[in-house]
């Protein structure tokens, strides 16, 4: 990471986190880096007060050993947050977490990149706070009511059948519900961040990040288990109204963006480009 702009940014545009965008580091960690590298990014982190995010996916990592490496020299805190890490030990989680470590999991890609189990339910039985997010989106969806669903249906089969397998029946309770789902996008993502004082959920203080469902559609009917129905029924069509800080920003179904139409285009226009550019460097390469 580069020094000077970072202190830059920092001193500039993101001097205060008080904003609606906060700054961070996206770092390359010991899977894809130097162990060197990657002890400078976590001084800078510390050194700025940044949050250091960085994925871990599948595959040999560059330095072996890498995080308990950095846990032994006691480099790791509240500050690092690992995206994946599906295939790190779960005694390696569990002291990254007690070192005030966190974790994201992104369980779409996970699955389709064959990363392994997410790591959802060593984080439940680690009463670690779990967020959820989306990644590599021109390949799977974006939207936070799919990742639920997906993350928490994956574990609970993923639990039952761990049950099966050892006691020859499957549980009648899940350990994971509904409500912690929910968590995992509100309360839990806010804190991970660094947030919570402000964000993340309804309370007295707090910015005013409200997203409203109309029950009243098709698929919510009847919505008697109002958590239950946005985890397991709701999707971003039932999303009516949106509030951002206190500014609507979405009415009615409709975003008050000016100029959206023109913006679309450009996205369009963008995407056809890249894939022209990306035809013609195949065509030379043959």
């Amino acid at each position: 990471m580069p020094r000077s702009e970072i202190a830059r940014l920092r001193k500039t545009r993101f001097s205060s986190d008080q904003g609606l965008l906060t700054f961070g580091l996206a770092i390359l960690g010991p899977y894809y880096s130097t162990y060197e590298v990657t002890c400078t990014d976590l001084a800078l982190a510390r050194e700025f007060d940044l949050f250091a995010s960085m994925h871990v996916g599948g595959g040999s990592p560059k330095v072996a050993g890498g995080f308990e490496r950095l846990l032994d020299n006691n480099l790791v805190d509240r500050r690092m947050t690992v995206v994946h890490g599906n295939d790190i030990t779960p005694d390696t989680v569990a002291r990254i977490i007690d070192h005030g470590g966190t974790f994201t999991v992104t369980a779409e890609i996970e699955l389709q990149m064959g990363y392994g189990d997410p790591l959802t339910g060593i984080l439940h039985e680690l009463h670690a706070p779990i967020s959820i997010g989306t990644d590599v989106e021109p390949a799977v969806g974006s939207d936070l009511f799919t990742c639920m669903r997906i993350t928490l249906q994956h574990e609970r089969n993923r639990g039952i059948m761990e049950h099966f397998r050892k006691f020859g029946s499957r549980p009648h309770k899940s350990a994971l519900t509904c409500r912690d789902a929910l968590s995992w996008v509100t309360t839990n993502a806010a804190k991970i961040a660094g947030l919570d004082n402000r964000i993340g959920s309804l309370t007295p203080g707090k910015q005013a990040d409200i997203i409203m469902l109309r029950a009243d559609d098709v698929n919510l009917v009847p919505a008697h288990d109002v958590v239950g129905s946005v985890v397991m029924q709701a999707s971003s069509a039932n999303v009516d109204t949106v509030i951002v800080a206190g500014r609507v920003v979405k009415r009615a179904g409709k975003l008050l963006f000016a100029g959206l139409r023109d913006k679309l285009a450009a996205l369009q226009s963008s995407g056809e480009r890249i894939l022209d550019d990306f035809a013609a460097l195949q065509r030379e390469r043959v």
